[in-house]
């Protein structure tokens, strides 16, 4: 094969090798999109199914990796936004750190 050919060769097959990353990038992020959406639409229909079932068993609190359900007189939304309203409306400084404390005499 001559040098030339053989370079022309290199070439393409570089060519098709990003051609093929890109693609396979492209691949995974469909993917990863649409995993996504489906593990969406599971967690919104069991979120529903607990809240349908906990209000028809009468419970006031449902918890998990977050509230899951909770009957309307245990929000407190309203009663801290309130409190929030009469606070300054900057943060204050963040306390400054404590001294290290002092090292007894002899101690290494």
């Amino acid at each position: 094969m001559a040098e030339a050919d053989r370079a022309k060769a290199e070439k393409a097959l570089r060519d098709q090798q990003r051609e093929f990353s890109r693609k396979g990038g492209e691949f995974q992020d469909d993917l990863s999109t649409r995993k996504n959406e489906e593990i969406g639409k599971v967690q919104r229909y069991l979120l529903e199914e607990i809240r349908t079932y906990s209000s028809a068993q009468g419970f006031d609190l449902v918890l998990g990796e977050g509230v899951f359900y909770n009957k309307p007189q245990l929000d407190i939304t309203a009663q801290v936004l309130e409190v929030l309203k009469t606070k300054p409306a900057t943060l204050p400084s963040a306390p400054k750190p404590a001294a290290a404390p002092a090292k007894p005499p002899g101690a290494k």
